[in-house]
């Protein structure tokens, strides 16, 4: 049966079946005893509508709009709302767990929880579970008795779906002075040293290492026998940067950027807004210093941008695949301060 464009979520309420049409920014409600649809809903608000996933709590069905950034719901009588609810960036999954209901927010990283009335609740509204680390990417939502758990899937290397990391989080918060600001800490990288990160497709980045010697330290940069540095080295330049200062946000529309930092603490921020990428929404951070280097290669069409989050000023190397056109210049600029910048590209320092 049709029932709107990209299906991406279906529930049962105890009578009717419930599809979310993402591409179509629809749902519609089927009886399931012979299929027939019942009601179809437009989904329409201020910002774009991509209903992506479902939930049944409290004789409302609840959806979450992954490119609006918002939760609302569908009451009995079928009004839409009453009202949007701001989420965090990116949700892209929904449960209830029977008090409460919780979202998976992909690019802020973080689980925002809900009354049924709407009102935000928990650590601000949001369980943060990267602490400003990049490796918390949660893509779906599971209810058990006594936890939430979440899973951050990328596509596997033949085909399917593999785990990238997975977390149980007791609900609720300890019942203790300041329990509303308590944060959640995880661990940046596995027990076997492996970074927790769902990669941005064609991003790369290969650690290196200070190799000491009797009167200091050597340190590689590239080689042409890396993977990484599949591509000639036409150009190489050196950008400075101020402590405190922020370089973002820009893109290549034929050029990889291979970027390497010297000296200072920066962090390096990458942005997938490619409509057509199978990672399009997701973000990546790479906090990198001359104490803990690494070649990072950014392909064309990708938002990038750093701040020197260290106290010295920062060096960035950059081996551009393409020479700089001095007549024609392969970037276009979309300034960190401006108004749009922040409903583009999900991150702020």
């Amino acid at each position: 049966m049709a029932v709107g464009k990209s299906p991406r979520s279906l529930v049962f309420d105890g009578t009717y079946v419930w599809v979310a049409s993402a591409s179509a920014s629809t749902i519609a409600k089927l009886n399931p005893s012979n299929g027939t649809q019942v009601a179809k809903y437009t989904i329409s608000n201020a910002t774009n509508d991509y209903p992506v996933s479902l939930v049944s709590a409290d004789g409302k069905m609840w959806f979450a709009n992954q490119t609006g950034g918002a939760v609302a719901n569908i009451s009995a009588n079928g009004i839409v709302g009453p009202a949007w609810i701001t989420g965090g960036a990116a949700p892209v999954s929904i449960v209830f767990d029977g008090a409460s209901i919780w979202l998976a927010n992909a690019n802020s990283e973080a689980l925002s929880q809900f009354n049924t009335s709407g009102t935000r609740l928990a650590v601000g509204g949001e369980l943060v579970l990267r602490s400003q680390q990049p490796h918390r990417h949660p893509d779906a939502l599971t209810r058990r008795a006594t936890e939430l758990r979440f899973l951050a899937l990328r596509a596997g290397p033949t085909g399917g779906v593999e785990v990238v990391h997975s977390y149980s989080s007791p609900m609720g918060l300890p019942n203790v002075d300041g329990a509303s600001v308590l944060r959640s800490k995880h661990s940046q990288v596995t027990a076997s040293g492996q970074w927790r990160t769902v990669p941005i497709e064609g991003l790369r980045f290969r650690p290196t290492r200070p190799v000491p010697h009797e009167d200091g330290t050597v340190t590689e940069i590239a080689r042409r026998a890396w993977p990484e540095v599949d591509q000639e080295v036409v150009h190489v330049h050196v950008t400075s940067t101020l402590p405190g200062r922020t370089r973002a946000w820009g893109l290549h529309q034929r050029s990889t950027d291979r970027l390497f930092v010297v000296r200072g603490l920066v962090s390096i921020v990458v942005y997938d807004g490619r409509l057509d990428s199978p990672t399009h929404g997701a973000l990546n951070e790479f906090k990198v210093t001359d104490r803990n280097p690494g070649l990072l290669v950014i392909p064309p069409n990708l938002y990038h941008g750093w701040k020197n989050i260290g106290t010295e000023e920062a060096f960035i190397i950059n081996m551009p695949s393409l020479a700089y056109d001095y007549d024609a210049p392969d970037a276009l600029d979309l300034p960190y301060d401006a108004p749009e910048a922040k409903s583009i590209v999900p991150w702020r320092w």
